[in-house]
């Protein structure tokens, strides 16, 4: 016979047997057992006590009372199962191989907000003790994150649940996140997220090279912010009240990483182990335990692994395991914590489709976002007016390109200079750069194009091509009346305070004056040579090498073209003598193209990517 306790028959009484399902089955059963009779008084107790034992679905069944079809079995079960009736298991069911970050976040909250990192990544199993606890890579109170994992086995989901973590919990104020993917590239999908500034891939050495730049700098000025608050992140953040963004790094595939890009390895050693006090964090992935050197393994104080080829390599990693090994599902691993215990890696979201899912998710984001990292900085296609925007302003700081090893915006003033000369081996390689320039001085100055090629058909421009010895004629008594005016005022500047700037772009300095007459040579030679700074007429002079080196015999070229100052444009730089420089280098000589070129400052050149026209290229 099958009965119950006396706690279950109590509940389901409460609950009134006649309207279930499972209760009218069993009422139309042959050789009925009236449960009441069996189970109630002194007699019932007695017999239960001597023979129940455990059933299936918290029933037990009484060796004293008749036999119990199967039927009665099944039907009682429905009638157990109706009623939420169960045995207490003896332990907890296994962690289920699909878990995910939401809810796991509902069953024990968050942890991880504000400056504080400590992403959930999945949850661990603790048998022994009968419980099941949260896994987090607790990136702000330990430090850097190494996951192992033979391919295949989910360490691509691991980096992809934590990056979703993350950038679920903070915003672009609090987290800024740089993602190298030498792996399969899945982690591509947060791109657009607002807190990641770069996704970088083994093709893309540029902004993999100016990232290690940028941590490089940004560490050093953390060290110079923080000295006075504590030295690191946390004091500077409790004492200044000031919120900088945490970085952190993603890298998959540590292997491939080192492989292409070796000359690295010492910067990533030096930023992992000193980087964590300044709040710049790494979390990597690697193969197996020869992937990456020893001493930069010692940077990673959180290290877990998933599956291994190599059974062995467990205990290497996470210390004695009691011979605890994964179970043989992909994400499942063993990490080290008060002892060594299973887990299971989360997934980001239940989706059938998880990576257009975390696609949209990182868009919304982005849509609803007033903050963004940091982005890495790489030379861009074209450097044009637009670009440098946002650095236009007079023609003290007149922005001419990027330049190329810092990727800062590169500028010449052209308050203290009569002439800036702009030398190349062919006129033709400035044209691009001569039109570009122009149209960026004609926003800050009263800007006139002197063409004798007819190089230049920017119609937003003023470009003289025809009369050019009304244009001296013109400048010339610009001149005077500024030089009059400046002598009349006891020689005091504020005197030509009203007058405007006036600058000169001469494209081909020798043709120009090759079509003057003699009165106007005259006359231009005298206004250049008698030129000042403070009258506010400038001129910027293109030709090549050897047609502006053939003036230097006149008094204004030996005045205003010192050599020590000026740009080059193209190849050809270490071979030319107008612009000098104070040592000459093996990369000077290399063929750099028309589009870049040399911006010399007291004899000291720098590779710039020049000011460009978009519609030429």
């Amino acid at each position: 016979m099958i009965v119950m306790t006396e706690k279950e028959i109590n509940m389901v009484a409460w609950r009134n047997l006649d309207r279930l399902d499972a209760f009218h089955a069993l009422q139309a059963l042959e050789d009925q057992v009236v449960l009441k009779e069996v189970m109630l008084g002194d007699s019932g107790k007695e017999r239960v006590e001597k023979y129940q034992v455990p059933m299936a679905e918290g029933l037990v069944y009484n060796f004293a009372a008749k036999k119990v079809n199967d039927r009665v079995l099944a039907t009682l079960s429905d009638l157990a199962k109706e009623e939420n009736v169960y045995a207490r298991p003896l332990w907890l069911e296994p962690i289920p191989e699909r878990i995910y970050i939401d809810s796991l976040e509902s069953k024990y909250g968050t942890l991880s907000h504000g400056v504080y990192l400590e992403p959930i990544v999945g949850e661990y199993d603790d048998p022994f003790n009968q419980k099941q606890g949260l896994l987090t890579v607790p990136l702000s109170r330990e430090g850097n994150c190494l996951i192992y994992g033979s391919a295949g086995n989910g360490k691509a989901t691991f980096l992809t649940t934590l990056c979703y973590s993350l950038i679920k919990n903070h915003t672009a104020e609090e987290l800024n996140m740089y993602i190298l993917d030498f792996g399969s590239e899945t982690l591509k999908v947060f791109e657009t997220a607002p807190q990641v500034g770069g996704f970088m891939t083994s093709a893309d050495e540029e902004m993999i090279t100016n990232r290690f730049k940028m941590l490089q700098a940004e560490m050093n000025e953390r060290r110079s912010l923080f000295s006075d608050y504590g030295g690191d992140y946390a004091s500077y953040y409790r004492n200044s009240g000031t919120v900088i963004p945490n970085i952190v790094v993603v890298l998959n595939d540590f292997s491939g990483f080192a492989e292409q890009y070796e000359d690295f390895q010492d910067d990533f050693t030096v930023l992992s182990r000193d980087g964590v006090k300044y709040g710049i964090y790494f979390a990597v992935s690697a193969t197996g335990t020869n992937a990456i050197r020893y001493r930069t393994q010692q940077n990673f104080r959180v290290v877990m692994t998933l599956q291994l080829n190599d059974a062995t390599d467990y205990s290497i990693i996470v210390g004695k395991t009691d011979g605890l090994i994964p179970s043989a599902y992909k994400g499942r691993g063993v990490v080290a914590m008060d002892r060594v215990y299973e887990f299971q890696t989360a997934y980001a979201m239940d989706s059938a489709n998880l990576r257009e899912t975390i696609i949209e998710f990182c868009d919304g984001l982005a849509k609803n976002s007033d903050s963004f990292a940091k982005s890495v900085p790489i030379l861009p296609d074209t450097v044009d007016c637009d670009f440098v925007g946002d650095y236009i302003r007079d023609i003290s700081r007149v922005p001419v390109g990027v330049e190329k090893s810092s990727l800062n915006i590169s500028f010449v003033n052209l308050t203290n200079k009569v002439v800036l000369p702009v030398v190349a081996q062919e006129l033709p390689e400035m044209i691009n750069f001569a039109e570009e320039l122009s149209v960026l001085l004609s926003e800050i100055a009263n800007t006139t194009v002197i063409d004798p090629e007819e190089f230049i058909y920017k119609e937003e421009l003023s470009v003289v091509n025809m009369d050019f010895d009304e244009v001296v004629k013109d400048v010339f008594a610009e001149m005077v009346e500024r030089h009059n005016s400046y002598k009349d005022g006891r020689m005091e500047k504020e005197v030509l305070a009203g007058f405007d700037d006036r600058i000169y772009v001469i494209l081909g300095y020798k043709r120009f004056y090759e079509k003057l007459s003699a009165d106007s040579k005259d006359k231009l030679n005298v206004l250049l040579e008698k030129a000042e700074e403070i009258y506010k007429i400038h001129f910027v002079i293109f030709d090549t090498a050897s047609q502006l080196m053939s003036q230097n015999y006149n008094t204004w070229y030996k005045k205003h073209i010192s050599g020590s100052d000026g740009i080059w444009v193209g190849d050809g730089f270490a071979d030319q003598y107008t612009i000098k420089i104070s040592k000459i280098t093996a990369d000077l000589y290399d063929d750099i193209g028309s589009e870049y070129g040399y911006v010399v400052s007291k004899n000291r050149p720098v590779l710039v990517k020049l000011l460009s026209s978009a519609e030429r290229e």
